[in-house]
């Protein structure tokens, strides 16, 4: 499907998504490319699924590794370092694959330079390379020769030949120049990512009605809310494993409701969404929705993870026998 805005900008969110979740909880994934996104099946509506985290970090930590796959890697990966080493040599530095257990096309340096200090929109970046790809079928700023493929990446704008881009949507096109900012204080986060107008416009994920009607019409969720929270520990924790276990493919009606409710794509509920989404419950007083959320925040963090909803909503699902 490539070159379909509809398809690739509905993935895009999806991405997104799992780069707020990531980077809100202090992880780069620091590979992001079209080989590390994965179906969970072959049925048109099959989930994206965000693999290989053989190169991810902590944030708290610092980062100052060069790695990742050379045509995904952000400027800020090529800088050249404070010894005055020429572009050449940081070329081919990024050519080299230095340990077996490095993934196919990655690159990584051995010793860390403390010359070299990069953030989670090295990611951001690299997912704009990705959507570049996913529309139009060609690399951005490629070309046969390493060393004027990273100076292109360090210095030259952004282009978008008539052929195909003269099919895509400006709104598209924005939204790449927004990602593939040379600047990364410039670029947007992930988070801000999905608020520009090109995902609002046209990714499937938030498209129907509000998810408050839908909650009001389907009042089995709501009943497995309120059941949940009055359950005794034993069987919350059963939910929970059978949660975890039930294959994903019997999940598509939770987890579309799930991301659904979540609006901001920050991959979890927060208390707000969630009494959003109950707001068609009058019947519900607030203090009691207040202890539904507080009953499936398992975790305690003010939050509620997929694996949260999905042990409190799963009774409701017509899916799973």
């Amino acid at each position: 499907q490539m070159g379909d805005e509809l398809f690739v900008a509905t993935l895009v969110e999806k991405m997104l998504t799992a780069l707020n979740y990531c980077h809100s909880h202090d992880v780069v994934h620091r590979d992001i490319k079209l080989e590390n996104i994965l179906y969970e099946d072959d049925t048109e509506f099959a989930e994206p699924k965000l693999i290989d985290f053989g190169f991810a970090a902590r944030i708290r930590d610092g980062m100052w590794q060069r790695l990742g796959t050379p045509s995904y890697m952000a400027p800020e990966l090529y800088t050249p370092l404070k010894d005055k080493r020429s572009l050449a040599a940081v070329s081919a530095q990024a050519d080299t694959i230095r340990s077996p257990r490095i993934p196919n096309g990655a690159t990584n340096e051995d010793a860390p330079s403390k010359h070299l200090h990069y953030d989670a929109k090295v990611d951001v970046w690299a997912l704009g390379v990705t959507t570049f790809m996913l529309l139009s079928g060609r690399r951005p700023f490629d070309h046969p020769q390493q060393k004027e493929k990273i100076r292109r990446i360090r210095t030259e704008p952004l282009e978008f030949p008539p052929s195909p881009w003269d099919k895509i949507s400006n709104e598209a096109k924005e939204f790449l120049t927004a990602l593939m900012t040379k600047d990364p204080a410039c670029r947007p986060s992930a988070a801000e990512a999905i608020k520009l107008s090109w995902i609002q416009q046209r990714s499937r994920v938030h498209l129907g009605r509000e998810v408050a009607a839908d909650l009001h019409a389907n009042s089995s969720i709501v009943e497995a809310l309120e059941a949940y929270s009055r359950a005794d520990g034993l069987a919350k924790l059963a939910l929970q494993v059978i949660a975890f276990s039930t294959p994903p493919s019997k999940l598509e009606e939770l987890r579309t409701l799930f991301q659904r409710i979540d609006t901001d794509g920050s991959g979890t509920i927060s208390p707000e969404e969630f009494k959003k989404a109950m707001e068609l419950h009058p019947d519900i007083p607030s203090d009691q929705l207040e202890e539904i959320f507080f009953e499936m925040d398992i975790s305690g963090d003010d939050e509620i993870n997929y694996h949260e909803f999905l042990a409190a909503t799963l009774p409701a699902s017509t899916q799973v026998s």
